[in-house]
């Protein structure tokens, strides 16, 4: 457990934000591969349309539809913070979910 630290004042926000992602990203760094999962926001929540590799177009209320392929736009930067080939944890990523959610064959 971190050691309490007291101040006069809060500390400035951006530095509680700084503080949170540092934390968010130490976590991400240190799931075992053997653990991860990638998902996406879809059909809500589309990345950028910079980042939109697979474009669906709006909804009937005109919202951008989010296609579950995007998931790819996490791939990049959750290898290069984990320090890993993007293809390393692509099929990473595929071997945990196909021992996650595929039945064991009898023996």
């Amino acid at each position: 457990m971190p050691t309490p630290f007291f101040t006069a004042r809060p500390p400035a926000p951006r530095l509680l934000v700084a503080r949170f992602v540092a934390a968010r990203l130490a976590h991400f760094r240190a799931i075992p591969a053997d653990r991860l999962l990638v998902e996406t926001d879809a059909p809500l929540k589309a990345p950028a349309p910079d980042r939109n590799r697979f474009p669906l177009g709006a909804a009937p209320d005109g919202t951008v539809i989010n296609h579950p392929a995007n998931v790819v736009v996490a791939y990049a930067p959750l290898a290069k913070l984990r320090g890993v080939p993007l293809d390393d944890l692509a099929a990473q990523v595929a071997t945990t979910f196909t021992h996650l959610f595929t039945p064991e064959s009898p023996h």
